[in-house]
């Protein structure tokens, strides 16, 4: 109850989906939570370093070329590097995700990945780069189709070309890819593991928007000694 209010919450206390980061209900302050940041530190800490060398790469190609809106076309060996292996942390994190709820899929591809867009509301978040503020902000999954999942994302389509026909579409690793799929990580990191997903030197690089949730599917905290429950998300 809140302000005199009920809510019909879609889960019980202590129930939660894993690997997918919702805010805790009757807390303080209305932050992303994931039990996974209780139950495997490691890999959560793995996570971030991975996400913070891509970061340091792209800082990198931006002491070359300064990012403004003439120049996030510009393309080169370097930038479609960071393009693929921004995309391919994607990946990782949608099969992740994927298997830890229990996904029966026989191959993981974007038919698959796009189911997460829902879930994980990915199309509420926005990423600010700080140090260049005349850039627009990076809605990264921003009309992610289940009707045609690869080419519905532009980065993501141009990161299949540039992988698998270099030769023929060289020029499609753009500057603008490289900042969206660094962005897809940084939303996808956050989507999973929480607020505190983000360290102290990432912070101070990215501003971050993230979802609003209704109170009835927020997470409620446990009200026993039982423990905290993971079930699937249906549907995946």
């Amino acid at each position: 109850m809140t302000e005199g209010r009920f809510y019909r919450m879609t889960r019980g206390p202590g129930e939660f989906y894993p690997r997918i980061a919702r805010p805790l209900a009757l807390s303080d302050q209305e932050r992303l939570w994931s039990h996974i940041c209780l139950e495997d530190k490691a890999y959560v800490a793995n996570a971030k370093s991975q996400l913070t060398l891509l970061v340091r790469k792209l800082e990198a190609i931006c002491y070359i070329v300064q990012p403004s809106t003439k120049t996030l076309d510009v393309y080169g060996h370097e930038i479609r590097n960071l393009l693929i292996l921004g995309a391919t942390e994607v990946e990782m994190y949608c099969r992740g995700i994927l298997t830890a709820n229990g996904s029966k899929a026989s191959k993981f591809n974007s038919n698959e990945y796009a189911k997460l867009a829902a879930p994980l509301r990915l199309d509420n978040y926005a990423i600010t780069f700080l140090d260049f503020p005349d850039l627009q902000l990076f809605r990264p999954f921003n009309g992610w189709s289940k009707a045609d999942p690869t080419k519905s994302l532009g980065w993501y389509d141009a990161y299949h070309g540039v992988k698998h026909n270099r030769e023929g579409e060289f020029g499609r690793g753009t500057l603008r890819h490289a900042f969206e799929a660094v962005s897809a990580c940084i939303a996808l990191l956050v989507a999973q593991f929480g607020s505190v997903a983000l360290s102290a030197e990432l912070s101070s690089f990215v501003g971050l928007e993230v979802p609003n949730y209704p109170i009835g599917e927020m997470y409620l905290p446990i009200v026993t000694s039982a423990g905290w429950v993971p079930i699937n998300y249906p549907g995946l």
